[in-house]
């Protein structure tokens, strides 16, 4: 985060103009949509792993339990 800041402040200086055009108030639903996707999309294909590996394990111990 540091570094894209450091990187914007860079570009800004060597331009003379914003590297990123000023924010629109119509903009504000893309942003959230994006936010919400940038949170959701991993929540759900990380989960969908775990319980793959999960089920994987289970299915091990179960096996070797009654012995």
């Amino acid at each position: 985060m540091l570094i894209t800041v450091v990187l914007f402040r860079a570009l800004e200086i060597a331009r003379g103009a914003l590297p990123l055009s000023s924010p629109k108030a119509q903009d504000g639903f893309l942003f959230v949509a994006g936010l919400i996707a940038v949170v959701v999309v991993p929540y759900i294909i990380g989960t969908g792993v775990a319980r793959l590996l999960w089920r994987s394990r289970i299915r091990f111990y179960r096996t070797y339990q009654h012995q």
